[in-house]
């Protein structure tokens, strides 16, 4: 979850759908905020119903998944979710949906072919 923002942010907008912010008109869609948050840990609080904690390996795992089954390449911390999914770590009714949010943009490329050639 690292700083918090994404997931406040993504939490907020599930729990306050009425909420609507105007958005300034960017290239860089993921900055298009009209007020930053100053912390985003009091709202992690209120919204977030559970955090888990998932290992590397199961992180890969998401990320060799989403190459293999959606053709899909994500960053690590994006492909947390997945892997928290592929190993059970969330546990979840069988008519429950499940929304995993997916970004590409912060890991090193080097790294690309030495994560995929092991699966």
């Amino acid at each position: 979850m690292s700083g918090g923002g994404l997931i406040s942010g993504i939490a907020t907008a599930i729990k306050e759908t009425c909420l609507s912010v105007p958005l300034k008109n960017t290239i860089a869609d993921g900055l298009r905020i009209s007020v930053p948050g100053q912390n985003p840990y009091p709202i992690i609080e209120k919204y977030v119903d559970e955090i888990v904690l998932v290992e590397d390996e199961h992180i890969i795992a998401g990320m060799r998944a989403l190459v293999k089954d959606a053709k899909l390449i994500a960053e690590p911390a994006a492909s947390i979710g997945i892997g928290a999914l592929l190993a059970g770590s969330v546990k979840l009714r069988p008519d429950e949906k499940v929304c995993v949010v997916l970004t590409g943009g912060n890991w090193d490329l080097c790294d690309l072919a030495e994560v995929y050639a092991g699966g």
